[in-house]
């Protein structure tokens, strides 16, 4: 096994913290800190995964949504012109029907 040399500059905040750990050591403490950490880029990382996944899926359904309301403001948009056409041509067929036959 290969140990590593670690160097690690701990401030005041640090050192009370480490001073108030349990463990017979120093070695031992910072050992458990290490450890400590690890589980919390752990457990990290997979709130992280399942956040993205998610916030996938969360667009997923926004972009689905999204869509739908466009067909439908699209949708009612032709059924507005068409109601907006016919109209006319009705006002249209009426004043045609009461200009004066020459």
């Amino acid at each position: 096994m290969k140990s590593r040399v670690i160097a690690v500059r701990l401030g005041p905040d640090e050192l009370d913290t480490l001073s108030a750990m349990p463990g017979e050591t120093t070695t031992e403490k910072i050992r458990l800190l290490i450890q400590s950490q690890a589980v919390v880029d752990a457990v990290t990382d997979q709130i992280t995964t399942a956040l993205a996944s998610r916030l996938e899926a969360f667009e997923e359904r926004v972009e689905v949504m999204v869509r739908g309301a466009f067909q439908r403001a699209e949708q009612t948009s032709r059924n507005r012109h068409d109601e907006v056409a016919e109209w006319v041509g009705r006002l249209g067929k009426a004043i045609i029907q009461r200009l004066p036959k020459s």
